[in-house]
């Protein structure tokens, strides 16, 4: 299993490079926590993505998580990260050694 995060938009509309985690270089308690979270996020409702001129500034995020069943990807914006999908990025963050933000 391989994540990757992607953030872009904010005041100044950036775009970083993506954050790769490979499961595959992970120790196995790792690895174990890594496949707990996926499951987490894809077992998650969906946040609403209703527009909302307040948003217009947020940073987005994405987190495509590319395993033998293809990939999937999923997209939430600030204001509406659910939990699940803050506790991934927060990890994936933290292992790939980038600052969160």
């Amino acid at each position: 299993m391989k994540v990757t995060l992607e953030k872009h938009g904010g005041f100044a509309a950036m775009r970083r490079a993506p954050t790769v985690v490979d499961a595959a270089a992970l120790a196995a308690d790792q690895k174990a926590e890594l496949e707990r979270l996926v499951a987490d996020v894809r077992t998650e409702s969906p946040a609403t993505g209703a527009a909302n001129e307040q948003m217009r500034d947020a940073m987005s995020y994405k987190i495509s998580i590319e395993d033998q069943g293809g990939t999937m990807t999923y997209r939430q914006r600030d204001l509406e990260v659910s939990d699940a999908f803050g506790r991934l990025m927060r990890w994936i963050e933290e292992r790939s050694g980038a600052r969160p933000g």
